[in-house]
């Protein structure tokens, strides 16, 4: 096994539980690539951590495949690997299991 720290990657990190999980984490000398829709809050969030070699923030919309895509090649490309998901962003989203589908990036 690797003496490197373990990669977290948190979705919603910019801002409430998933900041304070992103700041827990780095404290405990975790390696943590989070990931929020805004830029600007997801830069603020990584100036409130202020650990820029253990923090990497990605932002884009989670829900776009090519978001999903990015974050992960960004993780291993920085932190060599990723142990571990939280999957913590979320919105209220009510429609019935059959209407909703999976978004997909017209980028």
């Amino acid at each position: 096994m690797s003496n490197r720290p373990r990669t977290i990657v948190i979705t919603g990190a910019s801002s409430g539980i998933g900041l304070a999980l992103a700041q827990a984490c780095i404290a405990r000398g975790y390696n943590v690539v989070g990931n929020g829709r805004s830029a600007d809050r997801l830069n603020a969030a990584a100036q409130t951590i202020g650990k820029p070699e253990n923090f990497l923030g990605i932002s884009g919309d989670i829900a776009l495949a090519d978001t999903s895509k990015r974050l992960f090649d960004a993780a291993i490309a920085k932190f060599g690997r990723v142990d571990v998901l939280v999957n913590n962003a979320g919105v209220l989203w009510r429609s019935p299991l059959r209407a909703t589908r999976p978004r997909i990036s017209t980028a």
